[in-house]
């Protein structure tokens, strides 16, 4: 479990530094990138973002005795040998879902990698505290403990981490599953909006386009959202991927519009009677 555990982890690592390398043909914020995961994709995710130094290396991960046989080589560098690209593997901010940690320790309050959780709190499989995977049944026994989202919010607190870099939503529930989808996932991009929405200057001739990144995700449009960004009186025209305009409501309006949109992104252009242009982005369910 342990070495799989490590493998996947350097290839996750891997993966970013190739993602990196690519980032001007597949036009990459390298300052933006982020990884995810539920379950063992949590573990994997957590692992690439916070093991970056050698002696957080598993001694399970080392050279091991043969078993009938078959060798159990050491592992290597807990960053791996795949795409050693002149890139880094660091990351902005870490999503998981219902995973955990080997070890909280790990995360030492020096990195500005944002962290994001979520977890049942009797989930039968990753406890959200510190018990081995699968406490419920007897084949856990040898199993290492593994830390979930409730002891990893213990350690953001003890550490103090910073409100703004993490968020934990510990649901009272014994699933290893989310308890619902949208609801969740949404709350994470909100939890991260800031991070991932960052405000961009320009000296363009365009000077009155406030150059702001805002972003809505839901199923509908609300007009407390709407309200602290279009504070002004004015038109909302929507705007689909190719640049369609779909139409131009006022900001009552344009609630009753976004009940009739099929699922997608959106684009909202903001004109006010004063001349001024906001704009801002809608991922629709």
């Amino acid at each position: 479990m342990m070495r799989a555990g490590y493998r996947a982890m350097q290839d996750a690592k891997a993966v970013v530094r190739w993602m990196k390398a690519r980032n001007v043909l597949d036009s990459i914020d390298v300052d933006r990138v982020w990884v995810g995961g539920e379950s063992a994709g949590g573990f994997t995710a957590l692992a690439a973002a916070f093991v970056d130094q050698e002696k957080e290396k598993p001694k399970e991960c080392g050279k091991l005795a043969s078993v009938i046989g078959v060798g159990r080589p050491d592992l290597g560098s807990v960053e791996g040998q795949l795409h050693q690209n002149g890139w880094d593997a660091g990351v902005q901010g870490v999503f998981n879902y219902y995973g955990g940690v080997l070890d909280t320790s790990m995360i030492t309050g020096q990195e500005n990698t944002a962290l994001f959780l979520y977890h049942q709190t009797e989930d039968p499989v990753v406890a959200c505290g510190g018990k081995r995977p699968f406490w419920t049944l007897p084949i856990s026994s040898n199993f290492p403990i593994a830390y979930g989202s409730c002891a990893i919010t213990e350690r953001l607190i003890h550490l103090n981490y910073g409100s703004t870099k993490w968020s934990s939503w510990i649901y009272t529930g014994d699933q290893h599953a989310v308890h619902d989808q949208l609801a969740v996932d949404q709350y994470m991009l909100h939890a991260a909006n800031a991070l991932l929405c960052k405000s961009i200057t320009s000296s363009d001739p365009f000077s009155k386009i406030e150059r702001k990144s805002y972003t809505w995700v839901g199923e509908r449009l609300e007009i407390q959202w709407i309200s602290t960004i279009f504070e002004n009186t004015g038109v909302i025209s929507i705007f689909n991927l190719t640049g369609a305009e779909i139409g131009k409501y006022a900001s009552e309006e344009v609630l009753d519009q976004s009940d009739k949109l099929l699922p997608g992104v959106y684009f909202l252009s903001f004109e006010g009677t004063d001349g001024e242009r906001k704009l801002a982005r809608w991922i629709k369910f």
